[in-house]
């Protein structure tokens, strides 16, 4: 961490315009990053939460294999329950439902997802193949 002051600005980023650049993409998508967060813990359901959660999250980390999108994190109920604002109970609950909805599944190493994201949740834009080629969100319905 850094503290970035006027003299930093002055003297190194006229110096480094691309530094600017870099530090103006962090910022927007961090500001992204929080409003689909404030979206999703502002939904009633929990279920729906944690659902488009894993799908916001399967957008940076997921990788598609043959009809879903592995998730490899390893994310405790009580961990998703701090991330979608819910308790824990109620955060098992709700993985029941998506996993006897067919939509969820835990792995040792994580989550694989089936279907498509949640339609009230953000769409995901790009996610890698195997082959490190990108696909977009519908190449990988169930």
């Amino acid at each position: 961490m850094a503290l970035l002051n006027g003299h930093f600005v002055e003297r190194q980023l006229r110096s480094y315009p691309e530094l600017a650049i870099a530090f103006a993409a962090r910022a927007a998508r961090r500001t992204e990053n929080l409003g689909v967060n404030l979206a999703i813990v502002g939904h009633p359901r929990v279920e729906t939460r944690i659902h488009m959660l894993l799908w916001h999250l399967a957008e940076r980390w997921g990788r598609v294999r043959a009809g879903a999108v592995v998730l490899p994190l390893r994310l405790t109920h009580s961990l998703l329950a701090e991330l979608v604002a819910a308790r824990r109970p109620t955060v098992t609950t709700a993985l029941a439902g998506l996993a006897h909805s067919g939509l969820v599944r835990t792995t040792r190493g994580g989550w694989v997802l089936f279907g498509q994201p949640p339609s009230d949740g953000r769409a995901l834009r790009v996610l890698h193949t195997e082959d490190g080629q990108h696909a977009h969100a519908g190449a990988h319905s169930r």
